[in-house]
């Protein structure tokens, strides 16, 4: 005579309580500020910096300036300079009108600034490639569902040599 299997019961998971904590964690990443890195934003129509220690050149805002941000908010606008990005293919960017809004969490190098200077840019497999005429400039990955690019984290010094990492330079 067979004996008919018990049946075990079956482990449950409750989806949405993990699902929520998934989605606590991604919350929670997209609030680490790092205000040496770049991000480059396509919908951006200027370069932004918040950290006043990245210009290499910055002239104070002497008028009552404001950027309207993509929900609805604004920014005030301390003044406009020039930041070099060194990045790590030993190329640098010279970005030119960068404006300054110390309260925007992160850099923002705007994509369609660097299409007008003749840097195209390939979106693809997580990665982004910023190339001249042919010619490699800079890459970076996507992190926390944004591209930031590969860049040599230093702080500006009007007095130091920039040369130590300047093999070439565009200016955008």
């Amino acid at each position: 005579m067979s004996k008919k299997p018990t049946s075990q019961p079956k482990p449950q998971i409750n989806i949405t309580e993990q699902e929520e904590v998934i989605a606590t964690v991604v919350v929670e990443a997209n609030l680490v500020e790092n205000d040496t890195d770049w991000i480059l934003d396509t919908g951006a129509s200027r370069h932004f910096c918040s950290n006043k220690e990245l210009f290499q050149e910055l002239q104070e805002a002497h008028v009552d300036e404001y950027i309207f941000m993509g929900n609805s908010t604004t920014a005030e606008v301390l003044g406009k300079g020039k930041v070099f990005l060194k990045l790590t293919s030993g190329k640098t960017l010279t970005l030119n009108d960068v404006l300054y809004v110390p309260s925007l969490r992160r850099n923002l190098i705007s994509g369609s600034l660097l299409n007008k200077a003749g840097l195209k840019i390939v979106l693809e497999a997580d990665k982004v490639i910023i190339t001249k005429n042919g010619n490699f400039v800079g890459k970076g990955y996507m992190m926390y569902g944004l591209f930031v690019l590969n860049t040599i984290s230093t702080v500006s010094n009007k007095f130091a040599s920039s040369s130590v990492y300047l093999i070439e330079s565009i200016n955008i």
